[in-house]
């Protein structure tokens, strides 16, 4: 615990609390009694965001979002144009590669969601989710693999060079890639606040934005609980 110094420099009698003796295997909590007290009506007020969740993931770590990340131009049927955030350049990529996503700026309490970049993503997504292997990258989405190509290089020397190998043009972390597409809860990493909106487009993410998945049997809507988790008196 911290001490001041006139405190001690005065001899001023030093304000402390005792501890219960009787801590085993649980956590240990070092809390004042007061603090304690309040802490403990919390927990025992009743349920909790955990009892109606089925996930709460964070996004996925490109390893280098200024190449998977680029910002949306246009889209047709077939295709998306996006500009690469490195060189300015604009690039036709093939829709089925390139999904929408959300980098965290676009994330305000209620409001709808438009993503303003999308993420290359070299899966196909069927009833399995599948890597696209170099020759089926080359061969069917060649603007795709001319893109990554070109930043090879910088792919390649990601997580201090675990990516050069034959799959140097996945991402870092694919994690969660099955959940993307699902109605969910996000929110951004680092916030002034809360700020939390629904997604009902399946919009992608990277890891500053977090999203929540709910139960599939609960009693009330996403709109409901963010309007809880937007109080501020959570905050």
């Amino acid at each position: 615990a911290e001490v001041k110094p006139e405190v001690v420099e005065k001899r001023l009698e030093i304000e402390y609390h005792k501890l219960a003796a009787d801590y085993e295997s649980d956590t240990w909590r070092f809390y004042d009694p007061k603090t304690e007290s309040i802490l403990n009506k919390i927990a025992e007020s009743g349920e909790t965001l955990d009892d109606h969740t089925r996930k709460i993931f964070q996004g996925i770590a490109t390893g280098a979002d200024k190449v998977f990340l680029l910002e949306k131009v246009e889209e047709s049927e077939d295709y998306v144009v996006g500009r690469d955030r490195k060189e300015g350049e604009e690039w036709k990529l093939e829709k089925e590669l390139v999904k929408p996503a959300l980098t965290g700026d676009e994330v305000h309490r209620y409001q709808p969601l438009e993503a303003e970049y999308v993420m290359i993503v070299p899966y196909t997504f069927g009833e399995e989710i599948e890597f696209v292997e170099e020759k089926t990258l080359k061969n069917d989405y060649p603007n795709t693999h001319d893109y990554l190509k070109q930043n090879e290089d910088d792919l390649r020397s990601r997580e201090g060079g675990k990516m050069d190998n034959e799959r140097w043009y996945d991402l870092s972390r694919p994690q969660n890639l099955q959940e993307f597409a699902k109605d969910k809860i996000v929110t951004p990493e680092i916030s002034n606040g809360s700020n939390f909106t629904t997604d009902t487009e399946g919009f992608f993410h990277n890891t500053v934005v977090y999203s929540i998945l709910l139960e599939e049997d609960v009693s009330f809507s996403s709109d409901y609980l963010i309007s809880i988790l937007n109080n501020p008196l959570l905050w």
